[in-house]
């Protein structure tokens, strides 16, 4: 059947505004800067950051938010901020053997779907296991792991590579591997490297140095018991620089100090994401719940999940 020249145009117009329609619709995010720290000056911004307090786990049974041990943990230099893990050098007031220096964002900044840009310099040493991640922070958190905690770089010992991680309830209780829930990047330890993760509905998307790494994608028709995506609410920044551990290993003292230097933190949103898939920020007008802070001894068994 022949068509005419009006309804062969008529077709082309239909099929024309299909295409630009599905552009459109999966068109490149559009990032605009919303928050960072660029860490310039001579003191750490309190009213971004709280020191991170210590803990029951291996990620934070070192740690000290005290104010004598402030100037050994932490400093400003050359527009990082420094983090630090070192012998404890006086045990008789504190008895662990080390003390470690993290700072979070918890109850001061947190936000729902963007990208997060940490450029960051590791420090290395035997025991060594700074990181850099994302933890659930709002009302109504289950606790870890199924709020989900998300993980832009772990680093280990003296190795030439970056660990970037989920968890959920569905990864870690449940045992499913597929699709995978982590992956490793070569990383040059010696220089600063960039870490960085987009976040929409439908999946996390982990790079290191401009290069994807791996995604985890939101399975929608997995049951929601299961809580294989709890990625749909507001999480907050960790930077810290932590020692020892069932993961990592035995800490060789003579390889300390430490240190792991952040020269900044940046996160977006995608100006093109509307509706339900655009970025959210957290008002604080009550107290933060900190319970899914309370985290089991999770990164003593956490890789034993690469067998």
């Amino acid at each position: 059947m022949k068509l005419s020249i009006k309804s062969a145009l008529q077709t082309a117009s239909a099929i024309c505004f299909c295409l630009a329609s599905a552009t459109l619709a999966f068109a490149a995010p559009k990032w605009e800067l919303i928050w960072s720290d660029e860490f310039d000056g001579k003191k750490i911004d309190m009213k971004k950051w709280s020191y991170i307090p210590r803990g029951k786990t291996n990620w934070n049974s070192y740690m000290s938010d005290k104010p004598e041990h402030r100037s050994q943990l932490f400093d400003m230099r050359n527009g990082n901020v420094v983090l630090r893990g070192i012998v404890n050098p006086d045990k008789e007031s504190d008895p662990v053997p080390y003390l470690t220096g993290g700072i979070r964002t918890q109850g001061k900044f947190s936000f729902c779907y963007g990208k997060v840009e940490i450029r960051a310099k590791v420090g290395c040493a035997q025991g060594a296991w700074p990181a850099l991640w994302m933890m659930p922070d709002y009302k109504g958190a289950e606790g870890w792991p199924k709020s989900g905690e998300m993980d832009l770089l772990e680093h280990l010992n003296f190795e030439n590579q970056a660990w970037q991680t989920i968890h959920t309830h569905y990864t870690y209780n449940l045992h499913v591997n597929n699709p995978p829930r982590f992956s490793t990047a070569k990383i040059n330890k010696d220089d600063y490297n960039v870490y960085a993760l987009e976040w929409t509905p439908d999946e996390l998307r982990f790079y290191v140095n401009g290069k994807h790494n791996f995604t985890y994608p939101h399975l929608k028709n997995v049951p929601a018991d299961k809580k294989q995506w709890p990625f749909n609410n507001f999480f907050y920044i960790m930077l810290d620089m932590q020692l020892g551990g069932g993961w990592v290993g035995q800490v060789n003292p003579a390889h300390l100090p430490v240190e792991m230097l952040v020269d900044y933190v940046r996160v977006y949103k995608d100006a093109n994401a509307k509706g339900a898939a655009a970025t959210r920020v957290q008002k604080y007008e009550t107290k933060p719940d900190t319970k899914s802070e309370k985290k089991s001894d999770k990164k003593d068994g956490k890789k034993s999940k690469k067998s």
